[in-house]
């Protein structure tokens, strides 16, 4: 599961004029199998690009801007990486990209190369590939939120990146996040709670998820 970025409002300063056109080329040429990448660039998401520290030295990811991002994401969309975006070098060597994605949206990306050395006219996606990952927690309550319409289950903000808690000897799966550490969530018999954190209290609204309206 991505905890690699935090959604933000925009702030001043931006992509460069090179990194921007570093990520055009890239969602250019993946538009006909990914067309949301470049809805996303286009709209103005990616409002900074900073160091990832969980994937290393080579690692980046944006700072998003969250307007933007409410209005493109698909939260019952898991995480992958999309492997094996090729580049060539001012040396005329290979450089390998690989993109992050979560809810449907590109998140950051790797890259074996400073962008400035990249001879973007080279881009080759032709031998691309997903990684993909599997979150445990949601596999658990996969068959309680399977049966919900997809309408219903793209208004939870949660789904694929949910985790179990256990408060007082009970499981619970956030579905929703309704922010200040405040979430929706649902047991394994489908009934649905309101956890506050301050003070902590599970709070039962509904026996199941059909009933819940958001």
């Amino acid at each position: 599961m991505f905890n690699i970025f935090n959604k933000k409002k925009k702030k001043a300063g931006g992509l460069t004029q090179k990194e921007n056109q570093f990520i055009s080329v890239i969602v250019e040429a993946l538009n006909s199998s990914y067309p949301m990448f470049k809805q996303e660039f286009e709209t103005g998401t990616f409002a900074w690009i900073a160091s990832n520290r969980v994937g290393g030295e080579n690692s980046f990811v944006f700072g998003i801007n969250n307007d933007a991002w409410q209005k493109l994401c698909d939260t019952t969309k898991g995480n992958f990486l999309i492997k094996n975006i090729h580049f060539k070098n001012n040396n005329n060597e290979k450089v390998i990209v690989e993109l992050y994605t979560t809810e449907g949206l590109i998140v950051g990306f790797g890259v074996g190369e400073q962008i400035e050395n990249i001879e973007l006219a080279t881009i080759d996606v032709s031998k691309i590939w997903e990684k993909h990952f599997l979150n445990n927690d949601y596999t658990e309550i996969e068959k309680i939120v399977g049966s919900l319409p997809n309408e219903k289950l793209k208004k939870l903000n949660m789904l694929k990146n949910t985790f179990k808690m256990e408060i007082c000897g009970n499981s619970y799966y956030p579905i929703h996040d309704i922010e200040d550490g405040n979430y929706l969530v649902i047991d394994m018999n489908g009934s649905v709670f309101k956890i506050t954190h301050d003070p902590l209290e599970v709070q039962k609204i509904s026996n199941t998820l059909f009933e819940l309206c958001l």
